[in-house]
């Protein structure tokens, strides 16, 4: 795998405490397949920068229509999509309010080979920015609650949308879309 965001935090985390001390800046540089990726350090807390997308074609409508039956929700529910590839190929799917990704109940058989990452907003003042979930067909375990990879995705695109400011940092909140 290209990028994975937990091996990502803990191999920064093991080194650090190996080295006994966060490095003056507060900055560690991995490197993986996906290239670069700075893991910055404060407070006790860790976040990654998000390595670039690799994947920029167009998501056809076919497959948008795919998504919706098998996520058993109409279209017009899907606000905006996009590829988010940094090693994995999730398709990032924005829909309304953060109960409509709350609600959501597909069929793993029917998902099949897609993966899925869904994002909506909770209300304004809430403890969190955003319900992230992230579904793939074919397997035993087929959702994954906390994919540092698909928020690492979804931290780039979503400040393409003026959703999220550009950086996440520091942290605000339970967990941010930036950290993993």
């Amino acid at each position: 795998m290209p990028f994975a965001g937990h091996p990502t935090l803990g191999s920064a985390k093991a080194w650090l405490d190996a080295r006994g001390a966060v490095p003056a800046k507060g900055l560690v540089v991995q490197e993986c397949a996906a290239g670069l990726v700075r893991v910055r350090v404060a407070e006790g807390r860790m976040a990654f920068e998000a390595p670039p997308s690799i994947r920029y074609e167009a998501v056809t409508e076919e497959l948008l229509d795919r998504v919706a039956k098998d996520l058993e929700i109409p279209r017009a529910d899907i606000l905006d999509f996009s590829w988010l590839v940094n090693g994995p190929r999730w398709l990032g799917v924005r829909l309304g309010p953060a109960e409509a990704v709350l609600a959501l109940r597909p069929d793993p058989e029917k998902l099949d080979d897609l993966e899925i990452g869904l994002i909506g907003p909770h209300a304004a003042g809430s403890e969190s920015q955003f319900e992230v979930r992230a579904f793939f067909g074919g397997e035993a375990a087929w959702e994954d609650p906390a994919t540092g990879r698909l928020n690492a995705g979804f931290a780039q695109w979503l400040p393409i949308q003026a959703l999220l400011p550009r950086t996440m940092w520091p942290p605000r909140g339970r967990c941010s879309a930036a950290e993993a």
